[in-house]
């Protein structure tokens, strides 16, 4: 996998750095990465070749690969829950402003599978928590 873009370069750069050299890793320096369309994008990508290296290695075999899908009661739909619960009163102005509740969470989803189902229910999740918030 080759990684040409700034904002790509950009934003690993910053989350490395953070994890390498931060004396107190704080989750809510990492919210910003978590929500980041550019770390979502970035992590398909490496996914897709992590498990395309991983079979022709032999340390897994093609029928291992799972194809992770988003459910809203799961531990996952749980901690998605917690980063839209976590959002700055800032934060939540500027999806309203801009009408970005769903790209958001779409974002916070990808790059799992999601059910249409199961996208509204984070989708509703996330409008009354942040429009009764602000």
């Amino acid at each position: 996998m080759e990684i040409n873009d700034y904002k790509e370069i950009n934003a690993l750069n910053k989350l490395l750095g953070k994890v390498k050299f931060q004396s107190d890793l704080d989750f809510y320096e990492f919210r910003e990465f978590a929500a980041s369309p550019i770390i979502a994008e970035i992590y398909k990508r490496l996914n897709e070749e992590f498990w395309n290296e991983s079979v022709k290695l032999g340390y897994l075999r093609l029928e291992q690969r799972q194809n992770y899908k988003f459910e809203f009661d799961s531990a996952i739909g749980r901690t998605l829950r917690m980063r839209v619960d976590e959002l700055t009163t800032q934060e939540k102005e500027t999806l309203i402003k801009y009408d970005n509740i769903e790209f958001y969470v779409r974002t916070l989803i990808s790059p799992l599978e999601v059910e249409e189902i199961e996208l509204a229910k984070l989708v509703n999740y996330a409008n009354e928590r942040i429009k009764t918030s602000t």
